[in-house]
């Protein structure tokens, strides 16, 4: 979990850089629909690229890790955000919702039998990195 957790952070503090201000619920709706589609994007590029955890310690393949993700993206957004998104609020947001997108990704894909940890030499130096 604290290997998640370290793993999230950096990305908790991309995500809050998404900011608006307070329009009209209309404008507010299609904003929240702006700031989630390129959370999932962010998500999709962060989890699926590059030797990270998610990649080095599972089995899988860029379309097959982007499609996890965005299951898990989907189970874990609420229907309600901060408005605005800014500050504080969006970056506490963007951290729950990365970690649930993270716990949810790790456990689906063990659940599939997709974790290699100790098989793979990429996750074994990516789990050592995130220990020290």
């Amino acid at each position: 979990m604290r290997l998640i957790l370290l793993v999230l952070l950096p990305l908790a503090l991309i995500m809050s850089s998404c900011v608006t201000k307070n329009p009209v619920d209309q404008d507010v709706e299609n904003e929240q629909e702006y700031i989630k589609s390129s959370m999932l994007q962010r998500m999709s590029i962060f989890f699926c690229t590059g030797d990270i955890y998610f990649r080095s310690c599972f089995d899988t393949n860029p379309d097959e890790c982007v499609d996890q993700v965005e299951q898990s993206f989907d189970d874990c957004i609420p229907e309600k955000m901060p408005n605005p998104f800014e500050g504080n609020k969006a970056e506490a947001f963007s951290l729950k919702l990365g970690e649930c997108v993270g716990r949810n990704y790790d456990y689906s894909m063990r659940k599939n039998g997709k974790y290699i940890g100790k098989k793979s030499t990429k996750c074994i130096k990516e789990l050592q990195k995130r220990t020290k």
